[in-house]
């Protein structure tokens, strides 16, 4: 439940801080939801997502196109036990998060992965819903993953692999590990990816 502000608890606050105090309550509001959630086994959907009628239906048609994305990255499925240490990561870095960027940032983890376990088969909890305190989160998930997807791939071009096209990873490009592992599972040189990497992230669009 958002919190009650008043007219005139507004008026007092500076117009410089409307959109950080909204976006305070907005991720507030979305962290208390998934706290609820991430208990809840797969097949049991908690009373707070009943729905019916038109919502139900535009839930049922968001979800579609959400693992409809998921298809389109054609990620690599892995091991059950590899989406549940992801989940228990990301929970957990979510729960340092400080400001509200990072709990957002940090939040769309914990949906990304969740979502990619329904996709790949491998459900770990409920789906969490389309509902509006989620739609931030959502909006966020999307290009943030869909910007690494592009890069890697943009980057696997420049550095001539002779197989770009087969370059499909979406791990977070500011961990120098994460970008190791990424040379060594497509044989890049890297070397020369490094140099390309130095060269997109200056203009390349990133989210955290």
């Amino acid at each position: 439940m958002w919190p009650a502000v008043s007219p005139q608890h507004l008026k007092r606050i500076p117009d410089g801080l409307c959109f950080q105090a909204a976006t305070k309550a907005i991720t507030t509001s979305f962290s208390i939801q998934d706290n609820q959630f991430c208990n809840q086994p797969p097949d049991v959907t908690p009373q707070a997502y009943s729905t019916s009628g038109a919502y139900s239906n535009m839930n049922s048609t968001a979800q579609r196109i959400l693992l409809r994305w998921h298809r389109s990255l054609h990620l690599q499925k892995q091991e059950p036990s590899w989406y549940r240490d992801r989940l228990r990561e990301e929970l957990y870095e979510r729960r340092q998060a400080k400001t509200p960027c990072q709990k957002l940032s940090e939040t769309a983890d914990v949906f990304y992965i969740i979502s990619r376990s329904h996709h790949d088969g491998y459900p770990l909890r409920h789906l969490p819903s389309f509902a509006f305190s989620h739609l931030l989160v959502y909006a966020y998930l999307l290009p943030k993953y869909t910007l690494r997807w592009k890069f890697y791939r943009s980057a696997a071009y420049l550095c001539g692999s002779p197989n770009p096209g087969l370059v499909q990873e979406v791990v977070n490009p500011a961990k120098d590990h994460k970008l190791h592992e990424v040379v060594s599972r497509h044989g890049i040189d890297p070397e020369t990816f490094t140099r390309v990497f130095r060269r997109l992230q200056y203009f390349w669009p990133l989210l955290p």
